[in-house]
């Protein structure tokens, strides 16, 4: 009897081990969709959107490498086009060229395109992009997003930059915006320009810089608009958006005019924002007169908060941000699973 009963003990033992494999591999299975699912994949027009930053990318690298320009091979391993010198006349600060690298990623295309869905933006819509020329290659993708979505960017780029930015004389940003259109990648030419630097107006570019500056954006026939006060550009940004009825306002980089004076700006995370106070600059401004705002600044954030790798080759994997509610689901299978695994009572 006691033999019999040892055997049926170990065949529920053996069933019980089953039963937890399968729960457990369910589990798995479930999560794995869950985490999947949350990121998005990519549909058709996304793996588009991608692939035409892709080949602009590469028609731009080529363009440069053709025409003279001193840049760094090395520093730019993933033939973007966008990775500028490590310092020229128009290097107005220090920047991160990881982040620069990082900045081009055709990711960023998709990642925008999602935001500006979740805003309800429309074709024919107005969105400002107001970018400095420190991060040319996200300025491309955001551009490229809101051009899939039938949207009209109203572009405002400070042409100031910091290091590995569009700061190489021989491409400026009105250079490269001028070459990609003329070449069919874009249908966006600027608005305006500004000089950046100290202020937005300049501030610590020497005059042979202003000069270049005023040399490209007259071959581009954009105005270089050059005011006399931080305040006056500000205020300048925000009658632009009011007159052209924006829809959300896109910052890309650390333009003054953007961030404003003080340290204000610190307290806003980089990202969506439907509301929120950031100080006296065109950002918070804008937040405060009922504008969306895309916030791009401190890229390595950006790309952990957005499932954008960093500095990595632009076929790694991309799953775009995670969703709560999938999060939320993730632990309630798994809550699940344990409430009626045996080794575990509640």
């Amino acid at each position: 009897m006691k033999l019999a009963g040892l055997e049926e003990y170990k065949k529920r033992q053996r069933a019980a081990v089953r039963r937890n494999r399968l729960l457990l591999l369910g589990l798995a299975a479930v999560s794995a969709a869950l985490w999947f699912w949350a990121g998005g994949g990519l549909s058709a027009r996304e793996r588009a959107l991608m692939d035409s930053v892709r080949e602009a990318q590469g028609f731009l690298y080529d363009l440069r490498v053709r025409g003279g320009s001193e840049f760094e091979r090395n520093d730019d391993p993933y033939r973007t086009g966008f990775i500028g010198l490590e310092w020229s006349p128009l290097s107005t600060t220090l920047g991160a060229l990881e982040a620069k690298r990082t900045a081009c990623d055709p990711r960023w295309s998709v990642v925008v395109r999602r935001w500006m869905e979740s805003l309800g933006v429309q074709p024919g819509d107005c969105v400002a992009v107001y970018s400095s020329s420190s991060f040319p290659g996200m300025a491309f993708n955001v551009l490229k997003a809101l051009e899939s979505l039938g949207a009209q960017p109203l572009l405002v780029v400070s042409l100031g930059s910091s290091t590995w930015g569009a700061n190489d004389p021989r491409f400026p940003w009105p250079t490269l915006e001028k070459e990609l259109r003329a070449a069919g990648f874009l249908r966006t030419q600027a608005y305006a320009y500004t000089p950046g630097g100290g202020r937005d107006v300049g501030g610590g570019l020497p005059p042979e810089a202003m000069e270049l500056l005023r040399a490209a954006a007259a071959e581009n026939r954009v105005p270089l608009v050059v005011k006399d006060s931080l305040e006056e550009v500000i205020q300048w940004k925000m009658d632009l958006l009011a007159r052209h009825h924006a829809k959300a306002l896109v910052s890309i980089g650390g333009s003054e005019s953007n961030l404003g004076p003080g340290n204000d700006i610190l307290r806003l995370r980089p990202g969506l924002h439907r509301s929120g106070r950031a100080g006296s600059g065109v950002i918070g401004r804008a937040l405060q007169a009922g504008y969306p705002v895309v916030h791009l600044l401190n890229v390595k954030g950006l790309a952990a908060a957005n499932g954008v790798p960093f500095d990595a080759p632009p076929g790694a994997i991309f799953h775009g941000a995670r969703s709560l509610w999938a999060a939320l689901a993730c632990l309630a299978a798994f809550v699940a699973v344990m409430a009626v695994y045996k080794r575990w009572s509640f």
